[in-house]
């Protein structure tokens, strides 16, 4: 592992290290970490591989991860593959992104190299469970207000995300699969009229909203599909 003159933390193509990975500073990774991976800010580009868990403060993957990934902010870039759990504060997933797993969104805010990896996600169920009842009750009284689409409700909600754009979620959603949809793709498509309503019932502002829902249904998207019918 070399270091660039501003800083920056380089494990070279075809360079393969094999054990964990811990750096201080920002990492580029253009080479195969089979290992866990521990930095600040950690670029994986077109030719970068890692087999392990993932820790940091900002991931922006543009090669191949099997493993979790727990960080802040997390991109998944158009022609990526990522097979493993991401747990984020904000995610974003490009077009032409492959995403194999889970998107859980972390509360509290998830710290960095302070704690190992395994006690960090026993930490964060904890929270996510202690403020799981509020959280569904909110976004039932979201859903439920959604006066859009011929029946309104749950049901009128997957209906008009159907005409609008993510016809291709909700019969993934209805088949009973997963598929991740972003806070983006929902706002396009519910409308701005909408989100606002909505996300008033659940006593959020629209843009947190729109995170909410976005978790929601890229974890939850057959139980939601199968309340709608």
């Amino acid at each position: 592992m070399s270091t660039s003159p501003n800083g920056t933390s380089l494990i070279a193509a075809g360079t393969t290290i094999k054990g964990t990975v811990s750096s201080d500073s920002e990492l580029h990774l253009d080479g195969v970490i089979r290992g866990d991976v521990a930095a600040p800010h950690l670029l994986i580009t077109e030719s970068g591989h890692i087999e392990g868990a993932i820790q940091a403060e900002s991931v922006e993957a543009r090669g191949h991860v099997v493993g979790s990934i727990m960080a802040k902010q997390v991109k998944l870039c158009a022609g990526c593959n990522v097979e493993g759990d991401v747990t984020h504060e904000l995610l974003t997933i490009e077009a032409g992104a492959d995403f194999q797993g889970r998107s859980m969104r972390a509360r509290p805010p998830v710290p960095v190299l302070d704690t190992p990896i395994e006690d960090e996600a026993s930490d964060i169920d904890a929270a996510d469970e202690g403020q799981g009842a509020s959280f569904e009750t909110g976004l039932l009284d979201a859903l439920s207000g959604f006066t859009g689409g011929d029946s309104g409700g749950v049901a009128g909600m997957m209906e008009h995300l159907a005409a609008n754009g993510c016809a291709e979620h909700v019969a993934v959603w209805t088949s009973g699969q997963n598929l991740p949809v972003s806070p983006d793709q929902l706002s396009a498509a519910l409308g701005g009229d909408q989100v606002e309503q909505m996300a008033s019932a659940a006593g959020e502002p629209a843009e947190d909203f729109l995170k909410t829902l976005s978790d929601h249904l890229s974890n939850n998207g057959p139980a939601v599909a199968s309340a709608a019918s």
